[in-house]
């Protein structure tokens, strides 16, 4: 119903609006004709009128005398003359445009126009409308003449008034002054003008200063504040304190206003300047005596609140300062420099009213610090300030520096712990294209370069208040402030995003930060006045000294004195089960104690049944104990300093006890405070923040650098060699606070590691960021450490504290790596993760060459779930995703070396399994035939099996043809695929094809001559093939013999570590390595030695200079640069001349086997991958223990027992010969024989004499078929045969 009636008065509404309309035109039509016929009308009274006076005319001639007509002659009547030139006149009208009114004087009158009687219609509107249009002009001229007389008449009469009022004023000031001055000289008494005079005056001036500004307007106010109101302003009176009245009506407000804008406009007079600058301070300080009173306290208050909070900008002195700093420098060029002068003057005046206005006596702390806080907020985040102020006045403010920073900081923490840039001034980056927070760091940042260090009071404001807030501000400040290029800031502008590139003069002035002289006044702010030397000394002795635990740790689980592939062979061997024998007994205990029978003995022996004895191991744990204040304050949960002590174990019976530590003027907590510092630098600018290695995710580009910044690299190099900071944080991280800190957080009461807030002032944040420091100083300290410093020398750190360090930093990484993959984190954090690992890297590849501890030191406790997780998986994607764990991504050998040897193993078998298929289960796939003549392995399996690429993986299946071209006999079912593959790197990797080279150690790596002997397209397939050929080998388990070296390992494997460099240039040519570290060490010129960046090159005679770097050959090598010509020597050597070769051969092995399953290994493990454990003695208590024995044989046959006995007679070579001919492989498996498939079988051959048959093998099955001999010298003898004929199948 409703609707209905709105829809009918919506109906009704239009009907009623078309109405209107129709009657309003009707309206409009009626007048627009009633206006026509007016027009009409008064065009034929003209008309008319016009008539008339032509008959009256016309009259007038007819009184002279005319000439009679002439006759005969027809005259024309004098109308139609008339009439035709109206008509023409009209004509003419309507063909040309009218012309132009012409102008009229303001007070002319209108010319009456005659319109002719035959006018049209058209011509009499027109004319109308320019009559109009006349009258209208002119009586706008006259309005405007009228206008113009008026104002100036009253400007007149107002300048009089104001110029009368300013006499009246002079007049009473002069009064004013004669009776100040007569009083003084009379009574030496101070006169002050009532409050009601000075009150009138001020008013007076306010209004005339209003109106219009005069030349003496400065004095005048000067005057006033200076002589009139400033006495009564130091008066004990309050009662004639002259501003009291001035709250409520807003006098006040707008006498500061007028005095702050003559202060800072240009040419001030001087006398001006100081007498105003002298009343805001009394106005903002006044005299102790007047805070008595109730009401000079809040007039105080209020003057304070206009003067320094206020939001009118003509009142407050920070946004007047602000603005006046702005406009000393209008260019952001480093050339650029405010010079003196007026506007040094004026802005120097304001900057220490500005100062007065903060700081002042009797000032309560929280006002303090607002004001503070205020001053930071206007005045230091104008860019460039060191440029805007005076030399003076800069040194002013760095004094004041602690205070302002303490401000800013107790402000931040009011607000909750905010981003500084929430506290900065909001302003357009269009207009001033400096982010506040950069401005405010590059402000601090020069104030810390002025002057000296300030003394040892300022050095602990640096500490306390500065390095906490720089701190802050780099967390906040772009990405491009220490970048080497120009950084950009994206602004939104209406509805798309425009460009800002911060001025080169503001990032010039920020990375005076990595400068080397700041960074050693921060570090001198720690010392406090302690020289550097002492600190260390002491330090290192306190260092010096081991605990029990250090000793525990320096017995290697019984590997001491092993070189790095006996270690690793050691740790590959499988554990050994008991013999089932063991009861029997040890043949020598049984025969001291008569037990047991002479064959259980003599069986006993043979099969290995003894024991060994286990060492006492000593029980018991050292640990450093530290009783210094600081440590217990914090562990007690408090903060604050103390001083650097050392632990010290007391090696008393009764126990450990605490030692009083020796006091120094060290204080640790100065180390804490800038240890943040340096953290949020190096994490963000240092390259180790930008990808979180647990989750494999890359932050945002622009909270960190993916590569470190060259400046930043300047900041590591001045802290670790010019400081002592390394070895003190390895100090402090050893004390007993620090350390409840670290166990804090390994037990999560943080949450995960790569989330902790390190620069935001918690005590177990900053316990980390100390590490994250420590680890990313000892990282580049070991870049420049070769294994004889690191491990014989002491440097950086002595030997027992790598192992501590190795303890620490693996928990470290696995409490990171066991907090999830799906944390995303934290710059600090992450950098934290990456610094950790990057330390433990480099020192297990230190171990890998030359081992400085126990394997079972490197393993971490938790990866017990990983160990059943490879025992229990049954898919390949079970043990991808073990290899994919963050744990095996970050530390893969926190986890046995057995352990990782069986994930590969059985990802290799998985794999193998699935592209070849498995005989058991009826899948098996046919293989790839390929023909092999014997005398041409390397060329026919080059030609047949090189373009195979990853097809490499299936079953290949070898047809062995003699020189003849006829096939030998024999079936392939992997046995001749193994001993073509065996012979096939023995040939592919000899030296004699220059293709490898060896060390002196017998290692092979690439030949730097390969690409000058088979060219650049040969060398790479040969080296893509070899690749291959390493890589079938470990998918088929196939154990071949080359040995290579160390570095080629690592380039193997992926990821090699050009920190070691040097090092393992040691192990390639040591005589070159010799040359370099004397270089190193040289204390005299190194330019004496008259060297320069080349290197001599020498291929097959084709020698030659090669530049290191591009006009290497004109640079000589100096005290300064010689460790940078030191690396790329090395580089040169190690990696340069062989990169193409390693890369390919890379590549080939990448497509067999995956670069992911080889990175668990270090480069010996991989070598044992590769050739097995060791070219020593074979393993016979470890072949007997896994053999098998069929056709009859069992473990206690004659036969059996003559030939383990024959077999322990054999020479080494003979063994490997005897193992190669049952396996095709001279060496045994890399986890043993458990690990050969099929296992190693003997099979029982009767004979009826023993010249019938010799033993045979069947390598497919790893079957060795023993005919029954009578006794040990025959099978000897017959095994010698077999095993060293070296013929093929005609064996058979």
């Amino acid at each position: 119903m409703f609707a209905d009636e709105l829809n009918v008065n919506k109906g009704q509404k239009k009907r009623d609006a078309a109405r209107r309309s129709r009657l309003n035109a009707a309206a409009a039509r009626k007048k627009k004709q009633d206006y026509i016929d007016k027009v009409e009308a008064e065009r034929r009274a003209a008309e008319q009128k016009v008539a008339e006076d032509k008959r009256a005319g016309d009259a007038d001639k007819d009184k002279q005398p005319t000439l009679p007509p002439v006759e005969g002659a027809e005259s024309p009547p004098r109308s139609v003359g008339v009439d035709a030139g109206v008509a023409s006149s009209s004509a003419a009208a309507r063909s040309a445009p009218s012309p132009p009114h012409p102008p009229l004087s303001p007070l002319a009158p209108v010319p009456p126009t005659s319109l002719p009687s035959s006018t049209s219609k058209e011509q009499m509107m027109a004319s109308t409308k320019t009559l109009r249009s006349s009258r209208a002009h002119n009586r706008m001229l006259i309005r405007g003449v009228t206008s113009l007389q008026s104002h100036f008449r009253r400007r007149h009469a107002l300048a009089r008034a104001v110029d009368k009022i300013r006499k009246d004023y002079d007049g009473k000031i002069a009064v004013l002054l004669k009776v100040a001055t007569a009083q003084k000289n009379k009574t030496g008494v101070i006169y002050v003008p009532p409050p009601a005079t000075v009150g009138g005056l001020v008013g007076a001036m306010l209004f005339f200063t209003d109106k219009g500004q005069d030349v003496r307007d400065g004095q005048r106010i000067a005057i006033m504040a200076g002589h009139v109101i400033t006495p009564g302003m130091k008066g004990k009176d309050v009662h004639l304190h002259p501003l009291l009245n001035w709250v409520s009506d807003g006098k006040l407000a707008r006498f500061v206003a007028l005095c702050l804008s003559h202060i800072s406009c240009r040419q001030v007079d001087p006398f001006v300047q100081g007498n105003l600058s002298r009343f805001l301070a009394l106005l903002v300080n006044p005299p102790p005596d007047l805070k008595l009173f109730k009401e000079a306290y809040y007039l105080t208050k209020y003057a304070r609140s206009i003067v320094a909070e206020g939001s009118n900008p003509k009142t407050n002195i920070f946004a007047v300062l602000r603005a006046q700093l702005f406009g000393t420098l209008q260019s952001y060029s480093p050339e650029c420099k405010v010079g003196g002068g007026a506007r040094a003057r004026e802005t120097s005046t304001l900057l220490h009213l500005a100062i007065d206005t903060c700081w002042y006596e009797g000032q309560d702390e929280s006002t303090r610090a607002w004001l503070g806080y205020v001053f930071v907020k206007e005045v230091m985040t104008v860019p460039l300030l060191n440029k805007r102020v005076g030399d003076e006045d800069f040194l002013m403010l760095k004094r004041m520096l602690p205070d302002l920073c303490r401000s800013l900081k107790g402000t931040r923490e009011m607000h909750g712990g905010c981003a500084y840039k929430q506290l900065m001034p909001e302003y357009s980056l269009v207009d001033i294209p400096v982010p506040p927070t950069l401005a405010l760091f590059g402000n601090i940042v020069s104030l810390i370069r002025a002057g000296n260090d300030g003394g040892e009071n300022y050095q602990d404001g640096v500490c306390r208040w500065i390095v906490p807030v720089m701190t802050g501000l780099l967390e906040e400040v772009p990405i491009g402030a220490f970048g080497t290029k120009s950084s950009v800031e994206w602004v939104k502008v209406g509805t798309s995003n425009k460009a800002i590139v911060v001025p080169e003069a503001v990032i010039e002035q920020a990375k005076g930060f990595t400068m080397d002289f700041v960074v050693r006044r921060i570090w001198g702010s720690v010392l406090a006045g302690a020289r550097d030397e002492a600190v260390e000394r002491q330090v290192e002795g306190e260092l010096m000294k081991k605990g029990k635990e250090d000793v525990k740790m320096e017995k290697w689980d019984g590997g001491e004195g092993m070189t790095a592939k006996e270690m690793a062979a050691k740790d590959a061997k499988p554990e050994r089960k008991k013999s089932m024998f063991g009861w029997m007994g040890n043949s020598s205990d049984a025969g001291s104690s008569g037990n047991g029978s002479s064959w259980a003995k003599k069986l006993s022996s043979l099969l290995g049944g003894s024991k060994k004895k286990k060492k006492n191991v000593p029980k018991g744990e050292g640990f450093l104990v530290n009783t210094s204040k600081m440590s217990r304050d914090i562990a007690g949960g408090g903060g604050g300093g103390g001083t650097l002590v050392s632990a010290k174990l007391d090696d008393a019976a009764a126990g450990e006890k605490n030692r009083a530590a020796e006091h120094t003027n060290f204080d640790v907590s100065r180390v804490r405070a800038i240890a943040p510092l340096f953290c949020v630098l190096l994490s963000r600018w240092g390259g180790t923040g930008c990808f979180n290695i647990v989750s494999r995710r890359r932050i945002h580009e622009n909270d960190a650098t993916t590569s470190p910044e060259p400046s930043i690299l300047g900041v590591l190099n001045v802290l670790c060699y010019s400081t002592c900071i390394l070895k003190v944080l390895w100090a402090h991280l050893q004390e007993i606070s620090t350390k409840a800190d670290t166990e804090e957080v390994l037990e999560g009461k943080e949450g995960p590691i790569v989330l902790l807030d390190m620069g935001g002032g918690g005590r177990r944040g900053v316990t980390m960021s100390c590490c994250s420091l420590f680890a990313a100083l000892m990282s580049n300290a070991l870049v420049l450490t070769d294994d004889e410093e690191l491990l014989r020398g002491d440097k950086p750190l002595p030997l027992f504290h790598l192992r501590r360090m190795i303890v620490l930093f693996k928990r470290l990484i696995w409490k990171a790596c066991s907090d999830g993959r799906a944390v995303e984190g934290a710059v600090c954090g992450i950098a934290l993760v990456k610094n950790l690992t990057k330390v433990l890297d480099d020192l297990h590849d230190t171990h890998s060459r030359t081992p400085f501890c126990g394997s079972k030191l490197w393993l971490v406790e938790g990866h017990g779930e990983a160990e059943s997780q490879v025992g229990n998986g049954r898919r390949l994607e079970d043990f991808v995703g073990i290899l994919k764990s963050p744990a095996m991504q970050v530390v893969p050998y926190g986890l046995s070396l057995r352990v990782r040897m069986r994930l590969f193993e059985r990802l290799v078998g998985l794999s193998k399994a699935h592209v070849q298929g498995v005989s058991e289960q009826g899948t098996l796939r046919p293989g790839r035939r390929v023909r092999i003549q014997r005398g041409r392995i390397l060329e026919d399996g080059l030609n047949t099996m090189n373009s195979l690429g990853p097809r490499l993986r299936e079953r290949i299946m070898v047809q062995y043809v003699n020189e003849f071209g006829i096939e030998e006999m024999g079936i392939d079912v992997g046995g001749l695929f193994k001993d073509f593959w065996s012979d096939l790197s023995k040939v592919a990797f000899s030296p004699g094809y220059a293709l490898f080279s060896e060390t002196e150690r017998g290692e092979l790596y690439p030949s730097p001559m390969a690409m000058s002997a088979h060219g650049k397209d040969g060398c790479e397939q040969l080296f893509t093939f070899l690749g291959r050929i390493v890589g079938k080998a470990l998918y088929e388990n196939i154990v071949i013999q080359p040995v290579f070296a160390h570095f080629f390992l690592s380039f193997m494997k992926g990821g090699y570590n050009y920190n070691n460099m040097l090092s393992d240039l040691a192990t390639k040519d040591r005589e070159l390595y010799k040359n370099l570290m004397f270089l190193k060490e040289y204390e005299g010129d190194a330019e004496d030695l008259c060297l320069t960046f080349t290197v001599t090159q020498d291929d097959f005679g084709n020698g030659g200079e090669v530049e290191l770097i591009p006009g290497g050959k004109d640079l000589d090598v100096t005290d300064r640069n010689k460790m940078r010509y030191i690396h790329l020597v090395a580089k040169y050597h190690m990696s340069d001349r062989i990169k193409l070769q390693s890369e390919a051969f890379r590549r080939g092995l990448g497509d067999v086997i995956e670069s992911s399953w080889l990175r668990m290994f270090n480069e010996q493990e991989l070598q044992i991958l590769i050739s097995g454990v060791g070219s020593g003695d074979l393993d016979i208590a470890d072949l007997k223990m896994n053999v098998r024995y069929s056709g009859g044989f069992t473990g206690i046959d004659r036969n059996i027992i003559n030939f383990w006995s024959a077999v322990e007679t054999m020479t080494p070579k003979e063994q490997r010969q005897l193992i190669k001919f049952v396996t095709s492989c001279e060496r045994a498996p890399s986890l043993g024989f458990a690990a050969l498939d099929p296992p190693f079988t003997i099979q029982r051959i009767g004979i009826s004499n023993d010249n019938e048959k010799l033993p045979s093998a069947s390598t497919c099955f790893n079957v060795l078929k023993l005919p029954t001999y009578t006794n040990k010298k025959t099978m000897k003898e017959k095994l010698l045969v077999s095993i060293t004929s070296g013929t093929g199948f005609e064996m058979s």
